[in-house]
């Protein structure tokens, strides 16, 4: 037998000693954050996020449903008091993204950040105001009105 073979699951980042940066689970369903938030350990995915809030690493969940239920908010609080992020992936539009590649390369950027990664991926906010013009359906300019 191997050392893997005595690994829960046979894969590494199952164990403390097995030495990360931190996680991202990406997307994370509820059900995989009430595992987290409950401890149980019933996946590869839950089992690694267990051990690195454990260790006290970054660990980032990028919740991905809505509407929200009290109990997604709950195990929300739950993760974020034992040291999660949650982080919904819902990018920022003060950069004024044109593209679908925009928006995830803002979402992706700001996921980074958390660990200390900061790649020029997307434009930072520099604290300035900016009016936005936009055409809506049916040619009408919305005045400058940002959103």
């Amino acid at each position: 037998m191997g050392d893997a073979d005595t690994i829960s699951g046979g894969a590494y980042v199952s164990t403390g000693s097995f030495v990360t940066e931190g996680m991202v689970v990406a997307p994370c369903s509820m059900h995989t954050l009430a595992e987290i938030a409950t401890g149980v350990s019933s996946s590869l995915v839950t089992r690694a996020a267990d051990v690195i809030l454990k260790e006290r690493r970054p660990l980032v969940l990028m919740t991905r449903e809505a509407p929200l239920s009290l109990i997604h908010l709950r195990n929300m609080t739950t993760v974020t008091e034992a040291g999660a992020t949650v982080f919904p992936p819902a990018p920022g539009f003060y950069s004024g993204p044109a593209t679908i590649e925009d928006l995830v390369d803002h979402t992706v950027g700001r996921v980074l950040d958390q660990f200390g990664i900061h790649a020029d991926v997307y434009p930072r906010w520099t604290g300035g105001t900016r009016r936005v013009h936009r055409q809506h359906q049916g040619g009408q300019d919305d005045g400058g009105q940002d959103g």
